[in-house]
């Protein structure tokens, strides 16, 4: 309750505002404009997300962040999954931005292969080849059928992991060094794969980016762009994070 309201405040008053670290932060999106789809945001209160984190902070490409010359908190901003509404609804808000992105793809998807999917909610490979040309879109590989990749046999794991990554490479004709865990599920046999295969991977770990955090680029953390609009403010601000870590240290449930 005390970090709803300070949250609630902060949205009003921007008192964060007076300690403005550089603690980098990934946000996490899914659906925009489609209720029945997951994550759903409106396409009115993405738009909102953009004029607050483009006014306030620095958008940057995922490879950027955690670089060190920088003198402004980055955010970078990913989409899970490929739901068609990126296409439709998400992807002219980012053209009137002008912000980059990161959109992981299922790669049994962009053949229309129905196996374990609803490949109809899914972009298929032309809308993904269209949007391969927008250089402020980079492709990332989200597995072959979004499994728990914990549960999936050892012999098949490589094939759900890099064999996603080599379809995806052949039918967009692009390089993908980007993964995302589905579910933010994995075990050490999984990353063991994704390292050796990927420049970077992201979780669905809620944290910043920042001094005193363990870095590792294949278990990067993202705040969940889904929550309440003045959370996910909240939780993008240095504050949030410092008085998380006192509650921490004192003990405070």
């Amino acid at each position: 309750m005390a970090w709803r309201g300070l949250a609630c405040i902060d949205m009003y008053l921007e008192f964060s505002r007076l300690y403005d670290g550089r603690g980098d932060a990934i946000l996490m999106y899914h659906s925009v404009g489609d209720p029945s789809e997951y994550g759903n945001v409106s396409v009115g209160r993405f738009r909102r997300d953009l004029e607050h984190i483009t006014d306030r902070y620095t958008v940057v490409d995922l490879s950027e962040i955690r670089q060190s010359d920088a003198d402004q908190k980055r955010i970078a901003l990913t989409f899970d999954d490929a739901y068609k509404n990126f296409y439709t609804d998400a992807w002219p808000v980012i053209k009137e931005f002008d912000v980059p992105v990161t959109l992981y793809v299922i790669s049994n998807a962009v053949k229309g292969d129905p196996h374990e999917l609803d490949s109809e909610k899914l972009l298929h490979r032309d809308q993904l080849l269209t949007l391969c040309e927008d250089q402020r879109v980079m492709i990332g590989n989200h597995t072959k059928t979004h499994p728990y990749l914990s549960e999936v046999p050892k012999d098949q794991l490589r094939s759900e992991i890099v064999g996603a990554k080599r379809e995806l490479e052949s039918e967009l004709d692009i390089e993908v060094d980007r993964f995302a865990y589905p579910s933010g599920d994995f075990d050490p046999r999984v990353l063991r794969v994704v390292r050796e295969s990927h420049e970077s991977a992201v979780t669905t770990r809620p944290a910043l980016i920042c001094d005193g955090n363990e870095f590792d680029p294949h278990r990067l953390p993202r705040i969940d762009a889904h929550a309440a609009e003045r959370m996910v403010r909240w939780d993008l601000t240095d504050v949030s994070w410092i008085l998380n870590r006192l509650d921490d240290d004192l003990g405070v449930v």
